[in-house]
């Protein structure tokens, strides 16, 4: 089987049960914090790797407490963090998740080192993969480079 290559974000997730979502200005207690794994790219690739894949994972995290907890999980699940840029730079991403008895949520994203990928060249080049990435700024209409040159790189349809 192919490795599957995942470029994403990887986060740390506080979620905290509340009785309501909070009104402006408004402290309110909550029950049962959990803090687990997350985002977007590291949730992909901990799917693909459960699913069998052999999974290369590539990401950004901050050289703190939170990233060195991201790549142990990773690779006690078996995924290949050589991809995984460490950058005392920024923060690893974190979410905090509000979640009220209906399972209605409310969400705030610090995403730290997740936006500043420019180094992420240098992971996608020791995952030993080609580089089929797509490059990507928040609030983007659409990604850069041309579909030709991924295509030219074997990254679209033939």
């Amino acid at each position: 089987m192919s490795a599957v290559v995942v470029v994403g974000s990887a986060n740390i997730d506080f979620t905290v049960q509340v009785d309501r979502a909070p009104e402006q200005g408004e402290t309110i207690f909550g029950r049962d914090l959990l803090v687990s794994f997350g985002g977007k790219g590291a949730n992909q690739a901990v799917a693909a790797r459960r699913a069998g894949a052999d999974v290369v994972f590539i990401g950004k995290v901050g050289q703190d407490r939170h990233g060195e907890e991201i790549r142990k999980n990773l690779e006690t699940v078996g995924i290949d963090g050589a991809g995984l840029i460490s950058d005392a730079a920024c923060g690893t991403g974190v979410a905090f998740i509000l979640v009220d008895p209906s399972g209605g949520n409310q969400i705030v994203v610090v995403p730290g080192c997740n936006y500043l990928r420019r180094s992420l060249r240098a992971g996608i080049s020791s995952s030993g993969g080609r580089s089929c990435s797509y490059s990507w700024k928040p609030r983007a209409k659409r990604s850069t480079g041309s579909f030709d040159e991924r295509k030219r790189r074997g990254c679209g349809p033939s």
